[in-house]
C-alpha cells in the first residue's frame, strides 16, 4: 500500500478545510 503525492494532497486539503472551520466556528463562539 503506496501513498501517492495525489493521495497525500487530498489528505492535507481535508485536514487544512477542518482545521480552518474548526478555528471559524471557534471564534464564532467566542464573540
Amino acid at each position: 500500500m503506496s501513498l501517492t503525492l495525489g493521495h497525500f494532497l487530498s489528505v492535507g486539503a481535508i485536514l487544512f478545510a477542518l482545521s480552518v472551520v474548526g478555528i471559524f466556528l471557534n471564534r464564532k463562539n467566542i464573540i
